[in-house]
């Protein structure tokens, strides 16, 4: 079972990750074009918005087996 702090913690550690794969892309790539600091920007923005999306799938696909699990159980 995943606590909300685990939850969180896993979220950044990935959006840190994320910010270096965006960073290693652009840096390859800068051979080929001129890339500034807004494009790596906005490229670890986009990694940074599809990973929080991510999460928030996990967290509700989290609630409602949650949901799932205390409908089907019987009162006492």
């Amino acid at each position: 079972m995943t606590t909300v702090g685990e939850f969180f913690n896993e979220c950044t550690s990935s959006s840190r990750a994320l910010d270096a794969v965006a960073l290693a892309i652009l840096f390859r790539l800068s051979k080929f074009a001129c890339l500034t600091v807004v494009t790596v920007c906005r490229v670890s923005c986009v990694l940074k918005y599809v990973a929080l999306c991510l999460c928030l799938n996990r967290l509700l696909w989290i609630c409602k087996a949650y949901q799932k699990r205390f409908m089907h159980e019987k009162p006492d």
